[in-house]
């Protein structure tokens, strides 16, 4: 029993390096790619990559360490799993649900401005002021059910639990219903092909965080089944940092273009 569960702890803590060191690779290329391009939508849309990648890289190590401590110290692991632990992973919701609409905002708009007809989709520029207040007003609530879990030291029941539940939920569920609308039909017009393509690897990123999302409430009942959901993991987690690293690179023109107009 104890080598099935050094072998899953070593899976996880190899999956862990190998992701952060892919978005690692990604973020690198992210902020070189930035300082090298001219135009300046793409230079915040490499700003973003880098970004999340950072934020990716923040989470795999808080994972990593947590993996690693209850290979290390099971008692010490037990005794850190308790609300801290629970509002450092909200902490990390809270990061990823702020900057998702940003990035969504500014990735409309500079579709917009490729379009040859410059159509507002989903009339998002009326929208965008109710979608960023309720994500306000969602925030807000949520950090107050933080702040609340940190001061009584419990964050999975009672008022503070229920607020963390209906401000999260409701700031990712206002974000992502209009806005993945809006930025699906804005690429569909879009006549930019590095920008499309940029589009495309990230939304390959999202597909695959939520399928890890999804596989985290997956059972596994026996070895077997655990140890392959860990390799799956580590793929995922893999080429997800992969995607990230495309989403940057895409942003750069052929190098027969570089070529050109260098001529």
């Amino acid at each position: 029993m104890s080598s099935s569960v050094d072998l899953g702890t070593f899976i996880k803590i190899f999956g862990d390096i190998l992701t952060a060191s892919v978005l690692g690779y990604a973020a690198y290329w992210a902020f070189s790619i930035r300082r090298a391009l001219r135009v300046p939508s793409y230079k915040i849309q490499a700003l973003w990559v880098g970004a999340y990648s950072l934020i990716f890289i923040i989470t795999g190590v808080f994972v990593g360490t947590n993996s690693l401590l209850s290979y290390v110290s099971p008692y010490l692991y037990a005794e850190t799993q308790t609300g801290v632990a629970n509002i450092l992973v909200g902490i990390f919701y809270i990061v990823f649900l702020f900057l998702f609409l940003p990035w969504v905002d500014s990735n409309i708009n500079v579709g917009r401005r490729s379009d040859p007809v410059l159509r507002d989709a989903l009339r998002w520029k009326k929208v965008r002021l109710f979608v960023w207040s309720i994500v306000i007003l969602s925030l807000a609530v949520g950090l107050t059910g933080t702040g609340i879990g940190l001061y009584t030291g419990n964050s999975t029941t009672g008022i503070s639990a229920q607020l963390v539940s209906v401000g999260f939920g409701a700031m990712a569920l206002t974000a992502i219903a209009p806005g993945i609308p809006a930025l699906l039909l804005t690429t569909r017009r879009s006549k930019d092909p590095a920008f499309r393509r940029s589009l495309k690897w990230f939304g390959i990123f999202l597909l695959l965080l939520v399928v890890n999302l999804i596989g985290g409430g997956i059972p596994t009942p026996n070895y077997a089944s655990m140890i392959a959901y860990d390799l799956v993991g580590v793929v995922v987690g893999a080429f997800g940092g992969y995607s990230l690293y495309k989403c940057a690179v895409s942003l750069v023109p052929p190098l027969h273009r570089i070529s050109r107009s260098d001529t």
